[in-house]
């Protein structure tokens, strides 16, 4: 429970820190690798391509955004 709490503050501190991203700022689309195992890949999802998280990440994010699936199934 001690070392919850001291992860819960230090992300707290974190998170009262962050900065969102201004787009305008750039002239191409910025760039996120999602690398991972198998959740990141999209094992067993149907649709992988359409419905994996990395994917979903992207249509959030927007064409500002270019976000690409770097999962490797089993690792």
């Amino acid at each position: 429970m001690k070392y919850f709490l001291a992860y819960l503050l230090v992300f707290s501190i974190y998170l009262g820190n962050a900065q969102s991203i201004d787009q305008s700022r750039y002239q191409n689309p910025i760039k996120v690798a999602c690398i991972g195992n198998s959740i990141t890949y999209g094992y067993i999802i149907k649709n992988r391509p359409l419905n994996s998280y990395p994917t979903q990440l992207g249509r959030m994010l927007g064409d500002g955004w270019e976000v690409r699936n770097f999962g490797v199934n089993g690792r």
